[in-house]
């Protein structure tokens, strides 16, 4: 099993479309590499994190970056 295969799991687990056999598959993945919990666990947290800006917020934001 390649790393780029525990990635596209990760992402499917993310966006809710894993089945439970990529579930498993994922946890197994991660069983044989500790490695990757750290950068999954990581993504997680991010991917879980709620957007606290507003729109007016996110408008200045933009026109500071540009």
């Amino acid at each position: 099993m390649s790393l780029e295969r525990a990635w596209e799991l990760m992402a499917r687990k993310l966006a809710g479309e894993a089945s439970e056999a990529e579930l498993a598959e994922l946890d197994q993945l991660l069983k044989a590499n500790p490695g990757l919990h750290f950068p999954m666990q990581t993504l997680t947290d991010l991917w879980q994190q709620k957007a606290v800006a507003d729109q007016a917020e996110l408008d200045v934001a933009f026109r500071k970056h540009i």
